[in-house]
């Protein structure tokens, strides 16, 4: 790089800063855990999914509830509502974790 100030040269041999370089899409779908078992007085979950595209969560009963995070760097974190078993059964779903044509499940047992 060479910079005219004034009738004067300046010369620099540093070499400019390499971009930096994405780490890859995983190939897989990671799950923080495949299983969760809740107290009957229901409570707060977390889910984290690394993913090479933003995953999606279905099948999950009225009792559960599912709130979504940010997706970033393939990875995003769930928070699921346990509502109380005020009967006296327990109760269990299958939850399943999409990310394009990849998916896993999560049981939830209460």
């Amino acid at each position: 790089m060479v910079i005219a100030l004034a009738g004067l040269f300046l010369w620099s041999c540093e070499k400019p800063e390499p971009e930096p370089v994405p780490d890859p899409a995983p190939a897989s779908i990671t799950l923080s855990s495949d299983s969760f078992n809740v107290g009957q007085a229901g409570g707060n979950l977390s889910l984290t999914v690394n993913a090479p595209v933003r995953p999606a969560i279905s099948g999950n009963p009225a009792w559960i509830i599912v709130t979504d995070g940010t997706f970033n760097d393939y990875t995003i974190t769930y928070a699921l509502k346990v509502d109380e078993n005020s009967g006296y059964e327990t109760r269990s779903a299958t939850l399943q974790v999409r990310a394009g044509s990849l998916s896993k499940t999560v049981t939830v047992t209460q």
